[in-house]
């Protein structure tokens, strides 16, 4: 009984684990893709620097291009 349940923790450990990992992939994903519309909007010079409603501006961002 003991070998199943230690098993069964280390497949809801590794879960977890590989969860947190995408999750932070997407995270960083999301920061880069930020990053690529305000330098977009920067070198377009469309961006006036105010308040930050996400995704009005990305939308707006990628209309304009």
């Amino acid at each position: 009984m003991r070998a199943t349940q230690c098993s069964g923790f280390r497949a809801t450990a590794y879960f977890y684990l590989i969860i947190s990992v995408h999750l932070t992939l997407l995270q960083s994903m999301r920061l880069h893709a930020v990053q690529f519309t305000s330098i977009i909007r920067f070198k377009f010079g469309q961006d006036k620097p105010q308040g930050r409603t996400h995704g009005w501006h990305h939308t707006t961002a990628l209309n304009k291009i």
